[in-house]
Formats: C-alpha cells, structure tokens, sequence
C-alpha cells in the first residue's frame, strides 16, 4: 500500500494471469462487478455474483481463480489495520463486518448494491483527483461506505 489509511482501485480484466494463494497485513473489501471468479480463502470457496461484497481480513490466506476468456471486474479497497479505530467508538466499530479467521460474503439487495457502486465509484474518481478538500472528502466517502457495508 501507498497510502497511509486506504486505497481504492477499480480493475478491469480481460486476461488476468493466476494469482497464487497469499495474504496482506490489511482488510480487503472486493466489490465483484462481473466475470466468473471464484476465491478461496482459508480452505473454503466463495463463488461471486454481480454487486457481491467479499470482505477479507488481515493475514487470512486467499486466491482469486478466474475463468479464462472472461473479463474480471472489480472494486478493491484495501484498509490498513488502525485506521478504522479511528472512526470507530462505543457501539460502533468499523472493523465488526470483518471475521479475524476468515471472509464475509455479502449479497446486497439492489438499491444497497447500487448505492454502493456509486459511492466507490465517487471514492475512485475523488482519490485520482486533485479537485480542493479531495482528502477530506475520501475520508468522508470511505466512512460512509464502511458505515453502509456494517449496517448490512
């Protein structure tokens, strides 16, 4: 990672060569957008469907498998591990969509997969600009998303 707290990446792709199984010293969240992927993360497979959220903890072994000739597309936002703690209080921690042993698979309904593509989206768009109050902002939209994918 780059950035201190978070980054966002929107990937798009038509040939992605095998990704061996490994793990990161911070959260993930995969917004799956299309393709054909199943992830394995500690010994169990997740098979994903357009606007499936898959949260990933920190240091839990996972592996994206695609299938060939199928374009791969995604949302990824990477989290370092005390940044949520900052946002978080009594009652509302940031981290509890999160299982410390594995992965969290969520299917949100249509307006909630909807409002979220939109919101990172938003987020992408905001972090490559350089329009005023862009940090401030990305805080700002990176709270709101965590805050939506707790409330699910």
């Amino acid at each position: 990672m780059k950035n201190k707290q978070f980054e966002v990446f929107h990937y798009r792709d038509k040939k992605m060569e095998n990704v061996g199984i490994h793990h990161h010293d911070f959260y993930e969240i995969y917004f799956f957008v299309g393709g054909n992927v199943e992830y394995r993360v500690e010994g169990k497979s997740y098979t994903l469907q357009n606007g499936d959220l898959l949260l990933i903890s920190p240091g839990v072994f996972h592996q994206p498998v695609v299938k060939p000739g199928v374009p791969y597309e995604r949302i990824v936002l990477w989290i370092r591990r005390g940044y949520l703690s900052q946002f978080s209080e009594q009652g509302t921690d940031l981290s509890a969509c999160f299982d410390p042993a594995g992965a969290v698979l969520l299917q949100p309904g249509a307006y909630q997969r909807s409002t979220l593509a939109m919101q990172m989206e938003e987020l992408c768009a905001e972090q490559r600009s350089d329009k005023y109050g862009k940090e401030l902002y990305c805080h700002a939209l990176f709270i709101q998303i965590l805050t939506q994918i707790n409330r699910l």
